[in-house]
């Protein structure tokens, strides 16, 4: 009797367990379902390539930007340099027309720093119709500054070897020297100086002093 007791004590108490067990399973539960996060993931995927572009646009509008402001402050400054290179040719001009030989000269050293045609031309007037010497000599050097010089103006210098100032005639030597050897070798320009030069060694016009100097120059051109 005691132990029918006892086991019938036992299945109640699994009885009751049991029907716990249930009623906490068919509680609602709080927790998100494990789908959401792993679907908000994907809608995040989905998204990323429109949010991809609309930064590229943007970055490209930005370059865009960078190179338009690049080219406007390129093209000031070049308007800048050319007002700039302008004002100093004017400058220029209007001392190499003063009455002070000193102002002159600085007018033709500033007119040599802007080589062009045109201040090419009016230091080739001042090398062949100058009467000062010391005006001549410095239209000589300043014709040095130039890469390219027609050739008229090298005549002009190659007759100028001949000038009665020894300053005037070595400035000019000095130069056609220089214009020569940036010339290339096998340039028909160059053959062409290098011919009249060595056929002013053997005229009488030159002093000997400068045919001397040119002997060398030429020696030493063609030996390189």
């Amino acid at each position: 009797m005691h132990k029918n007791k006892i086991l019938l004590m036992i299945t109640l108490i699994f009885i009751v367990i049991a029907v716990i067990c249930i009623y906490i399973s068919s509680e609602p539960s709080n927790t998100p379902p494990v789908s959401k996060p792993v679907e908000y993931k994907i809608a995040l995927a989905k998204k990323a390539p429109a949010l991809e572009g609309l930064h590229k646009s943007s970055e490209h509008l930005i370059d865009t930007r960078k190179i338009d402001d690049s080219k406007i402050q390129v093209k000031a400054l070049l308007q800048d340099e050319i007002q700039l290179e302008q004002e100093q040719i004017t400058t220029a001009m209007e001392l190499i027309n003063s009455a002070d030989n000193e102002e002159r000269i600085e007018g033709i050293e500033l007119l040599g720093a802007y080589p062009n045609p045109e201040s090419e031309a009016i230091l080739t007037q001042l090398l062949t119709n100058e009467e000062a010497s010391d005006i001549r000599n410095v239209a000589a050097l300043s014709l040095g500054a130039f890469e390219v010089l027609v050739d008229s103006t090298i005549n002009d210098l190659i007759l100028a070897l001949a000038d009665e100032s020894e300053d005037v005639r070595f400035s000019a030597l000095s130069t056609l020297e220089n214009y020569m050897l940036g010339l290339e070798e096998v340039s028909n320009s160059r053959k062409t100086i290098h011919s009249q030069l060595t056929a002013k060694t053997l005229s009488s016009e030159l002093p000997q002093d400068t045919r001397d100097a040119l002997t060398d120059i030429l020696s030493d051109e063609s030996s390189q």
